[in-house]
């Protein structure tokens, strides 16, 4: 965490956080409506799509501005409420920006944080932890640090210019493992 906090873009972030917070209830009503596999195959397919087109059209990047940071937040947040996918939807709106590698990565890691301990908090207020859960937690401590460590080995490998092509393929990948997981 502390090698990230100068690359985040705070201003970015609060933005973000915000619109979030306005798009998750909406999620949660989405979620309490719809199936979550219909919720979560939308989504995939969604964003799976639109990673397409970014690697065939290659647009230019957008120049992010106040509106295109709400949208995209209040977006994500609708995503986090209903499926807890929303980090594919930063992804590929940064992917598809003007924001340096760095700056991407680190705001994203800023975002999901937040967002984490924000649910996480929810989640114990509610009596929504049981054993079984935390016990999960636990397990999965050890391979999330590992993740991590190998992640941040990868960013530090990879050129600044091929991190943003880096990261579409991932999440068409992510995407498809996920929509396949559901077949």
């Amino acid at each position: 965490a502390p090698r990230i906090l100068p690359d985040v873009h705070r201003r970015y972030l609060v933005v973000l956080l915000a619109a979030s917070a306005v798009g998750v209830p909406v999620g949660v009503y989405l979620l309490s409506t719809f199936s979550e596999a219909v919720l979560t195959l939308t989504v995939y397919g969604v964003i799976a799509f639109s990673t397409l087109v970014l690697l065939v059209s290659k647009p230019q990047p957008v120049t992010i501005a106040r509106p295109h940071l709400f949208a995209a937040g209040l977006v994500a947040g609708v995503v986090n409420g209903a499926t807890a996918l929303s980090g594919l939807v930063l992804a590929l709106f940064f992917a598809s920006s003007t924001v340096s590698s760095r700056t991407m990565r680190a705001t994203m890691i800023a975002y999901l944080f937040f967002t984490d301990i924000i649910t996480a908090g929810l989640l114990l207020a509610a009596s929504l932890y049981d054993a079984e859960t935390v016990a999960q937690i636990a397990i999965a401590i050890p391979s999330m640090l590992a993740g991590v460590w190998m992640g941040s080995r990868q960013f530090l490998k990879t050129p600044s210019d091929k991190f943003k092509t880096l990261v579409t393929w991932l999440l068409l990948g992510f995407c498809l493992i996920g929509v396949f997981q559901f077949l």
